[in-house]
């Protein structure tokens, strides 16, 4: 690795990301560069925009490697915009991860970067992949299949490794962190302002991701991110800055109107705070859940919209999955060994139930079961179980406070997403490379963690207990 990339990378790289990206869209605005609403029929030079920009992407990846991975966190939300001109779906951050693994490989033979490390993830993830290739001999449909194949390895091969081998030195995590939390920002303030330009009232954000639950899935992911990252900072500049993401956050969940991802979100503040010993917090946040949950059952719908729906499980959409959890394990005692075939679900329930509105199973394990197999859907579950196990142990021996905080941010993140994925399937754009991501730093922050110093405090008070006496490496 060079030495010299050192200082490559910084937090006041993301918000200079965040400042580039808001003037672009204001500027946009008010000149109407690129129109949203009529991305199908763009200019010649709305098409030479977007192949320079993505020649001046490259040009960036090929000069400041680490700078380009900010920007991909940047890009990653942007799942509802394919690049002009192409048949297929494909968006700008698609095509910067392909660029950025080449330049990947290419810096590792140079050697300006390591190779790609041993993770607890490795084999689990090749094994995932190879029945996921494996299912497709079922396929009805090859082009859908190839699609859910290259979503597959971008999102467990490309985005983690790409993580993993990027995310060497504390300065370079520091500033991951902070695009993180600032494109959920603005990812939220996009969500909020939609929500006033579409009127308000019962009125589900789509956000940038294009849909409400997937929207609600990210925001989940983000928003017990931050608010882990809140409680450890001591810097109250920094932690009131988390505490206004988080209420940005918060305030565009709310708007998606998903519950899954509310359940998950407070899962995931529950499991943290239990790991943290918040006792206290955890009483008052049931209580404030509690009350609104009754608010919710006992208030006249006409008072509280939406609300009014959420603890009521005989609506249609739930009804609805019911149907799908019954036609997925149908097919999974059918089809136990490699599914009806990758990207096949549509065409095979049309085909046995004529029921299309049910091809999507609303659980991610039980589609991908349906599609891949029995063996594939157990290989899912061992990479969520591997990750919980090792970075719950992980939590148990680390000595640096940082660390500690960061990786119960992790935990509650993953959480939230398996939780958000027991009532949708959220495998898609836009929340692929996040929760890709999220999976890579915790072997980046224990190689980073590793190779660096207990800070100070937290070592003194260790020494403070005189635990040496017994031999126990203090890593310091």
């Amino acid at each position: 690795m060079n030495a010299q990339s050192r200082d490559m990378v910084s937090p006041r790289h993301a918000f200079i990301l965040a400042a580039i990206i808001v003037a672009s869209v204001v500027l946009n605005s008010l000149f109407g560069f690129i129109d949203p609403e009529t991305s199908l029929k763009v200019s010649k030079f709305v098409v030479g925009s977007y192949y320079a920009g993505g020649a001046i992407l490259t040009l960036i990846a090929i000069l400041n490697f680490e700078l380009a991975v900010l920007i991909l966190i940047f890009l990653a939300p942007l799942a509802g915009y394919t690049l002009p001109g192409l048949k297929f779906f494909f968006t700008l951050s698609d095509m910067y991860l392909v660029i950025l693994v080449f330049l990947m490989f290419v810096r590792s033979n140079l050697r300006r970067e390591r190779g790609v490390p041993s993770t607890h993830l490795n084999r689990i993830i090749f094994i995932f992949v190879a029945l996921t290739v494996l299912s497709m001999i079922n396929s009805r449909d090859m082009s859908s299949g190839f699609a859910n194949l290259a979503q597959t390895l971008e999102f467990f091969v490309f985005a983690y490794f790409l993580i993993v081998v990027a995310v060497y030195k504390r300065g370079v995590l520091d500033a991951i962190i902070y695009a993180i939390v600032i494109v959920s920002a603005l990812v939220s303030i996009q969500g909020i302002l939609q929500y006033f330009q579409l009127g308000g009232g019962d009125t589900r954000i789509f956000g940038a991701l294009g849909h409400f639950n997937a929207t609600g899935s990210y925001l989940a992911m983000n928003l017990v991110f931050t608010f882990n990252l809140a409680l450890a900072q001591k810097d109250l500049k920094t932690k009131y800055f988390y505490y206004a993401i988080i209420i940005l956050n918060t305030a565009a969940l709310l708007m998606t109107f998903s519950r899954g991802a509310w359940i998950a979100t407070i899962l995931g503040i529950v499991l943290s705070a239990q790991i943290r010993g918040m006792i206290q917090f955890i009483r008052a946040f049931a209580l404030i859940v509690v009350a609104i949950t009754v608010l919710a059952v006992a208030a006249p719908p006409r008072y509280i919209g939406r609300l009014y729906s959420a603890p009521r499980v005989a609506d249609e959409a739930s009804l609805s999955r019911l149907r799908q959890y019954e036609i997925a394990t149908d097919t999974i005692s059918t089809y136990p060994l490699l599914g009806v075939g990758l990207g096949s679900n549509l065409e095979y329930v049309t085909l046995v139930y004529n029921e299309p509105h049910n091809s999507e199973i609303h659980n991610l394990f039980l589609h991908i079961g349906s599609e891949r197999g029995v063996p594939a859907m157990i290989a899912l579950c061992a990479i969520f179980v591997s990750f919980f196990v090792n970075i719950v142990r992980r939590i148990g021996r680390t000595t640096d406070p940082f660390f500690y905080s960061f990786y119960i941010a992790l935990f509650a993140a993953v959480v939230a997403f398996a939780t958000v994925n027991m009532f949708a399937y959220q495998l898609i754009r836009g929340l692929g490379i996040p929760f890709a991501i999220f999976l890579a730093l915790f072997p980046a922050a224990t190689y980073i963690e590793d190779n660096t110093p207990a800070e100070t405090e937290w070592a003194g008070m260790l020494s403070s207990l005189d635990l040496k006496r017994h031999h126990i490496e203090m890593g310091i």
